[in-house]
């Protein structure tokens, strides 16, 4: 169980009039939590507080369920947003130990979007609600019981659930088992061998051959459209900058001649329906046939023995949400028959076919977002092409990795800063020399920390040890994977199952990645743009928020590269920290080459109702300084001089904020 703070904004919807007409919210979903997960729900001003503790009932949920419509001012934020969670309210509070200073000094790092609850906040969060409990005779005890309740609670709620609507989903399937069984009936075997390439191959704008069917007309019984064509061995059209229409093939498995290749496939196909029949498990695997086709062939054929769902990343998250575990080495069958076998042996869902466990799975469990399958697929990509000469495997997994960071015994909290400076940087990846050049300090210090904070999880997790090509002991690769890069600095990237645990234990840090990424395309981008030679005077006048934008499932504002430019002409292209800091001239240019720096973080915009994308929330800085206020110490210092300098303009531009406020926000 985890603990969560989540943000209400009372400007965009009415959580206070909905608590009271509804026990349960959904609730947009922007992080992985999980039911059984805490859910505290702070709400800005004028509560500026947390007013309600929940507990996550479902997730990952893809449509709203409970109609909660006349309490939303907006829905701009919420609305058709994709995934959602059910949150039952356990209690609520007006305590001024739970209002914002308050938290602030007992561990709430911010009020920017969903975050975990520190261990500092966890225990005062504790402490005052138990308090209270004392003092408060309605506390509804035992709605606090769930808290408790562990993956078997949920699956069954969730079973009563599904078996109210069940006889819906029976309805359905019998509708489409008599499209499967024609389906069957047209390709047998016998057929199946007779079968020409063009009856059977997507691309020459048929809707009666093999394989639109089954991927189209038979979509209900398992799907497999998002990957490629190529997974049906044979297919008719393009291919990359090839733009020639005809015959392509997926030549590494069946050759490339197409009239050979479809003679091959048809062969595996009928092999692998024989095999379907006899379960011969150990053939399936060894089919050529692409695994999602392969499954879906399976399914269509044996619907009494096979699962429709061929999709590993949702087989994955099944497995996950129903606490079972996932043994190194497992296949996307062996995962399939784990659910299988879940099924069989309860006393309710072994009276379901496969085809109702798997829609019970998709209804009551949602689905993996696509959002952040597309991200975890990009990353997954980077790694897999990222140079194996530095890579030492110790096979510690993702959730070691969890409890490993959590140990403050083995990981200090400079340890703590370092990894999470690591993981927000390009690829999860950082140099020595760039670390140093950014802090100022000599590439030993991070050495030094790197090898004695190796030395320590070495010796917590009994690890053996790593030793160099020289033979000496080394402790840097039991976190890292490591290479050469273009200027020839060794770099340290965060092993993967370290970078996923970070994530999972620090969730706030995609959208801080998400919003970093924004400010650093904007600031390369200004490194090649001619910058014209003319003064800029403030405005003074507030500016409507920009539309937000989504990058893999994190809201972002777009920033204007010429606010940015007109920001930086007023400043004359000096750093305003201090104008004689030293400088060079831009290569596009012949101005001064300073950085632009929304002084309140565009990553806040949701706490405004205004655009904080305007010159008066720009200032320029030179490199060194820019690096201070994103990685180094003293930052309350540099605040504090640009606040005093701006703090008036941006009160005239509808930014109201004290220094207090703003020092949070770093």
């Amino acid at each position: 169980m985890s603990e969560w703070v989540i943000i209400c904004n009372p400007k965009y919807y009415d959580v206070v009039g909905a608590f009271k007409k509804l026990h349960k919210l959904n609730w947009k979903q922007s992080v992985n939590i999980e039911e059984g997960d805490i859910i505290y729900i702070y709400i800005g001003r004028p509560y500026s507080s947390i007013k309600y503790k929940c507990l996550a009932t479902a997730v990952d949920l893809p449509e709203v369920r409970i109609d909660d419509s006349e309490f939303e001012y907006d829905t701009t934020n919420y609305g058709n947003y994709g995934r959602y969670m059910e949150l039952k309210m356990l209690d609520s509070f007006e305590l001024n130990e739970l209002e914002y200073e308050n938290l602030r000094e007992n561990g709430l790092k911010s009020v920017q979007g969903p975050s975990r609850v520190t261990d500092e906040l966890s225990k005062y969060l504790n402490k005052v609600i138990s308090q209270y409990k004392k003092n408060n005779t309605s506390y509804d005890y035992e709605a606090e019981k769930l808290i408790n309740a562990d993956e078997k609670y949920f699956l069954e709620e969730k079973i009563k659930t599904f078996s109210t609507q069940i006889e819906e989903s029976r309805q359905r399937e019998k509708e489409l088992e008599g499209l499967r069984k024609v389906f069957v009936e047209d390709y047998n075997i016998k057929n199946i061998i007779k079968m020409k390439k063009e009856d059977y191959v997507v691309g020459l704008g048929r809707k009666d051959t093999f394989c639109y069917r089954i991927e189209n007309e038979l979509q209900e019984l398992g799907n497999i459209h998002g990957s490629s064509s190529s997974k049906f061995g044979i297919y008719y059209g393009k291919r990359g900058s090839d733009t020639e229409e005809k015959y392509r093939t997926a030549k590494t498995k069946f050759g490339e001649d197409p009239d050979e290749a479809f003679e091959k496939i048809k062969e595996e196909i009928s092999l692998l329906i024989v095999a379907g029949k006899e379960e011969n498990i150990n053939y399936i695997r060894k089919s050529k046939i692409a695994p999602m086709f392969r499954g879906k062939i399976l399914s269509t054929y044996f619907p009494n023995k096979y699962l429709p769902i061929f999709s590993e990343p949702h087989l994955d998250y099944f497995i996950a949400k129903l606490g079972l575990s996932i043994e190194e080495g497992e296949d996307d069958i062996d995962k399939q028959l784990k659910l299988l076998d879940l099924m069989d042996n309860h006393p309710v869902m072994k009276k379901w076919s496969i085809h109702n466990f798997a829609n019970f799975l998709y209804t009551m469990y949602g689905k993996p977002s696509d959002k952040d399958d597309q991200a975890k697929k990009i990353q997954e990509k980077r790694d897999k092409n990222y140079p194996r000469e530095y890579i030492v495997k110790l096979n510690i997994n993702k959730g070691e990795w969890e409890k490993t960071l959590k140990n403050n015994n083995v990981l200090y909290s400079e340890d703590i800063e370092l990894i999470k400076r690591i993981y927000l940087s390009n690829n999860h990846a950082e140099t020595c020399h760039s670390l140093a050049l950014k802090d100022g300090k000599p590439e030993r210090v991070y050495i030094k920390q790197v090898g004695e904070l190796g030395k320590r999880i070495s010796n917590k997790l009994n690890l053996e040890p790593i030793y160099d090509s020289n033979g000496k002991e080394t402790w840097w690769s039991i976190l890292f994977w490591g290479r050469y890069d273009e200027k020839n600095y060794f770099e340290w990237k965060l092993k993967p199952k370290l970078a996923q645990a970070i994530l999972s234990l620090y969730p706030e840090l995609d959208l801080i990645t998400v919003n970093k990424e924004e400010d650093d395309k904007l600031i390369e981008d200004l490194r090649e743009t001619a910058i014209p030679e003319k003064d800029f005077e403030y405005s003074g006048k507030p500016k409507e928020k920009q539309i937000p934008v989504y990058t893999n499932g994190s809201k972002t504002y777009p920033r204007d590269r010429k606010v940015a430019i007109n920001a930086l002409t007023h400043a004359n292209y000096s750093c305003e920290i201090d104008d004689k800091h030293p400088t060079f001239i831009r290569k596009a240019s012949s101005q001064k080459y300073t950085e632009p720096h929304h002084l309140v973080p565009m990553s806040y915009s949701d706490e405004f109702d205004v655009s904080l994308d305007v010159e008066e929330n720009i200032v320029s800085l030179c490199s060194n300084c820019h690096n201070q206020l994103h990685y180094g110490k003293g930052t309350t210092e540099l605040l504090r001089r640009l606040y005093d300098d701006r703090k008036d303009d941006l009160k005239k531009v509808g930014i109201d904020i004290s220094l207090e406020k703003l020092i949070s926000m770093y």
